[in-house]
């Protein structure tokens, strides 16, 4: 699947959800990561979720903190997103966090083989 094909079937992927006024869609998902990991869980922490805004169609990253308002950025591209998505990933280990098993890097092809997949 293209870029262009997903982008214009953004709405028709599922678990869409509304992020501060704007529909998105998650594609690719950290594991919870938590300070001091020592096992599968745990509380509070940060999310980091690559996908797609829905309108207008973006690739866009999420990033979910507990205790703060999520943050929602689209990207122009999905390289862009997928890059923007592994920074977070750095961000989060520089900052303490981490999982086991160790979040997953995202590719520009990692996003669009899984929209793909999700559309059927």
């Amino acid at each position: 699947m293209t870029a262009d094909e997903l982008l214009a079937r953004a709405g028709d992927l599922p678990a869409a959800r509304d992020v501060g006024g704007v529909r998105f869609t998650p594609i690719v998902d950290s594991p919870l990561l938590i300070a001091h990991v020592r096992g599968p869980g745990g509380t509070g922490g940060r999310r980091i979720r690559a996908g797609l805004q829905v309108d207008p169609p973006a690739f866009a990253v999420l990033v979910e903190w507990s205790g703060r308002r999520p943050s929602l950025t689209a990207y122009g591209s999905a390289e862009a997103c997928a890059q923007a998505f592994n920074d977070e990933l750095r961000r989060a280990a520089r900052d303490g966090l981490g999982s086991m098993p160790e979040p997953a890097r995202a590719s520009a092809e990692l996003l669009l083989a899984l929209g793909g997949e999700l559309l059927g």
